[in-house]
Formats: structure tokens, C-alpha cells, sequence
């Protein structure tokens, strides 16, 4: 479990930990960036390419941030995980 709740993440550190979790085997099961408002639909791609590339994660949990239905809708159509 990765707790980054609150902290103030961007679209680009979101860039940063999705690239690093993509390219490493590892075991990690949650992903919690819950409110933080700088996360928007701009991190959607890159969230489903993080989720592309970990077998283990199975909840990326994205409450009280900025990204729109739309982007929500997207990240739910395309994998079978809790976000």
C-alpha cells in the first residue's frame, strides 16, 4: 500500500510514480492518492497505463481529486480495479 493521500501530488508527479511502478516488479496492491486537487483527467492515460503494466494492483483510490465524470467513467470502462 502506497499512501499519498493529501500531499499535494500533480499530474506530473503522477507521471513520475506511474512510470517508476511500471518499470519495476513489485507487489504493490493500493494506490491512494485520494484529495489531492492537482490530479486531473490529464493523469487518466497514465493511470491506465500504470495499471497496464502492475498484475498486483488492485485499488487506486483517486476521492476529492479534480479529475472530471468523463475521466472517471474512462478509468472504470477500462480495467476491473477499485478506483
Amino acid at each position: 500500500h502506497v499512501a499519498l493521500a493529501n500531499t499535494g501530488i500533480t499530474d506530473h508527479g503522477v507521471e513520475i510514480l506511474a512510470n517508476a511502478l511500471g518499470s519495476t516488479k513489485n507487489f504493490l496492491r493500493c494506490l491512494d492518492l485520494r484529495s489531492n486537487a492537482s490530479i486531473t483527467d490529464t493523469s487518466v492515460e497514465v493511470l491506465l497505463q500504470m495499471v497496464d503494466n502492475n498484475e498486483t494492483l488492485s485499488a487506486c483510490r483517486l476521492d476529492n481529486c479534480s479529475i472530471s465524470p468523463e475521466g472517471r467513467e474512462r478509468l472504470r470502462e477500462a480495467k476491473s480495479i477499485t478506483w
